[in-house]
């Protein structure tokens, strides 16, 4: 059984500040300063690891921290005096990192991805391929004399998933392939070979490239061939296969609950043969496909609200989405801004900043942003958080320059600068003293501010500490 792992590191390593990730704001990069090193022992013929893989992680002098990305969430690791980590994998499954330093000044370098796959169970199936009769050097007595061997190869060979089984050296395969063929030739009466691989119905649409799905979708396992299927099969994280309850002339499986789900399926007939295996991932949410729905389709104001709700997702559902819809939204807010002369990005303090709804905020258009920012040590009645920083943010009527205030909430998001990301339980307030919604997010690009701005003023950075 194929399945993704978790992160397993050796006790020595620390993994500190989980942090979240948004889409980046752009920003300037220092120069590569972080080198990665992967060993390990692979397949012969493959780019599979048949053997723990190790990376380690080299950082310049000047890097403050190394992160590591995974499943969209931003981590810290920690650095030894050498100014090297090092981390070890060695459960089955495909892995994939995106590695990034910090400075001192918090800007961080351009994002390294890696990827390796470790396979003990593809390695062990190849290793006992390899061990089978040569076909130049056997003779029908002799291949006869290793048929169950041969057959147990087939079923090891068809416990792999799609996925794996493209990793297997093509002439190994023949190689079992002409086996089972030469098996079947001197004694046809036994059935040898597997049924079909089964296809898969999903009950509800399929949306662009996601695997996202609402609750309650079902799936109905068939080959195209049935007469010489016994039963379908599912294989869940537990590595069983279980037969799939038929419904009529259907084998159909329901998922209920939200969640993530992974799986296999197969075909096997009366003689204990099992086609190939297939793999499959599913998201169930009925949140996200409902998102997805409105997203895809969106135009002018719906995309700005769809990019608002993308902002509104938990970071890990964020990832679920991905980068696409992200894109799709984020491009149509940017002409829609363009042509109602609308101005929506700003800088401040060397950092990017993004202002989301102005089109709901201006319905009429011709509206600037813009933003200003200076320390500041103002106190607030009822405030007990200390004030660090005073942005000023600013809209205007484009044409005469007179300040207007937007019919919504303007989501604003700022790249933190240096001297302000150490700082404990931030929050932010506006030129009253009341708390506004904010959020702190980790980038790509570094550590990303958002808050809602609802009208022209000052709005501050205050902190625990």
């Amino acid at each position: 059984m194929f399945r993704r792992k978790l992160l397993s590191f050796m006790l020595a390593l620390a993994l500190l500040l989980p942090f979240e990730t948004l889409p980046v704001l752009a920003a300037e990069r220092p120069e590569d300063t972080l080198k990665i090193e992967t060993t390990g022992e692979t397949l012969q013929g493959t780019s599979v690891y048949r053997s723990p893989v190790t990376l380690t992680l080299s950082a310049e002098p000047g890097v403050r921290e190394v992160l590591i990305k995974e499943d969209g969430l931003w981590m810290s690791l920690s650095l030894g005096e050498d100014g090297t980590c090092t981390l070890n994998f060695q459960n089955d499954g495909v892995y994939r990192f995106r590695f990034c330093t910090e400075d001192a000044d918090g800007l961080r370098s351009k994002p390294q991805d890696v990827s390796f796959i470790i396979d003990v169970q593809l390695a062990g199936v190849l290793d006992a391929c390899r061990a089978l009769p040569s076909l130049d050097a056997s003779n029908d007595q002799m291949v006869e004399a290793r048929r169950a061997e041969i057959m147990s190869v087939q079923g090891q060979f068809s416990d792999l998933t799609d996925v794996q089984r493209a990793y297997f050296p093509a002439d190994e395969e023949e190689h079992l392939s002409v086996l089972v063929r030469w098996l079947n030739r001197m004694r046809p009466g036994i059935d040898v070979f597997p049924p079909e691989t089964p296809l898969v119905a999903v009950s509800e649409k399929k949306i662009g490239d996601s695997n996202i799905y609402p609750e309650g979708t079902q799936i109905k396992v068939y080959t195209e061939i049935m007469h010489d299927v016994d039963h379908m099969a599912i294989r869940r994280e537990d590595g069983v296969w279980q037969p799939i309850e038929k419904q009529w002339d259907s084998y159909i499986e329901t998922f209920k609950e939200p969640g993530v789900y992974t799986f296999d399926i197969c075909s096997q007939d009366a003689y204990g043969n099992h086609s190939p295996a297939r793999e499959f991932t599913m998201i169930i949410s009925t949140e996200l496909y409902e998102f997805m729905q409105k997203a895809e389709v969106a135009v002018e104001l719906d995309a700005e609200q769809s990019l608002l709700d993308y902002y509104a997702l938990d970071m890990r559902k964020r990832s679920m989405v991905g980068q696409t819809i992200w894109r799709r939204l984020s491009t149509l807010y940017e002409i829609n801004c363009n042509v109602t002369g609308v101005t929506w990005k700003a800088e401040v303090d060397g950092q990017p900043v993004d202002a989301i709804g102005m089109l709901r905020g201006f319905p009429l258009g011709n509206a600037v942003f813009s933003i200003d920012g200076a320390e500041s040590a103002r106190t607030l009645p009822n405030i007990t958080k200390k004030i660090f920083y005073e942005y000023s943010v600013t809209f205007q009527d484009a044409k005469n320059g007179e300040k207007k205030d937007p019919a919504q909430p303007v989501l604003i998001r700022l790249g933190i600068p240096p001297f302000l990301r150490s700082h404990k339980g931030v929050a932010v307030y506006d030129s009253t003293g009341n708390a506004v919604e904010s959020r702190i997010r980790s980038e790509d690009s570094g550590l990303v501010l958002e808050f809602l701005a609802a009208r022209s003023g000052a709005y501050y950075f205050a902190a625990d500490s």
